[in-house]
């Protein structure tokens, strides 16, 4: 009974933590806090998604407090890079690399040249 409890309130408290990084991420990086609203018929969380992921993340990293609350933080920053939202690495995308191969052939044959934003 008592690991149980114990086992629960050590996810609460990661859960917390993570929770908080996440808030402090949004005040500290984005300098502010998005509420959330429903447009039409979507429902855009603002920092409640930042804060649920965060509050997940730092479960998932199953550490104490701190590596929770620095897992929170980064979360929502790792989560977007893994999902590709954001590309963090500045790694060209499939049109760009396109778009720079054609280029270069144009210029090999000395036609116009164009750049690979063209």
């Amino acid at each position: 009974m008592t690991l149980t409890l114990l086992l629960q309130n050590k996810i609460a408290m990661d859960f917390i933590a993570g929770l908080i990084g996440s808030l402090l991420k949004d005040v500290l990086v984005d300098n502010q806090l998005k509420l959330p609203k429903k447009r039409g018929d979507i429902l855009l969380l603002g920092c409640l998604g930042g804060m649920l992921a965060g509050g997940a993340v730092g479960v998932a990293v199953d550490g104490g407090f701190v590596s929770a609350f620095l897992a929170g933080f980064a979360g929502v920053s790792v989560l977007d890079a893994l999902t590709g939202k954001k590309n963090i690495l500045n790694i060209p995308n499939e049109k760009a690399i396109e778009s720079y191969l054609v280029a270069e052939e144009i210029n090999a044959g000395g036609s116009k040249q164009l750049t690979p934003t063209d």
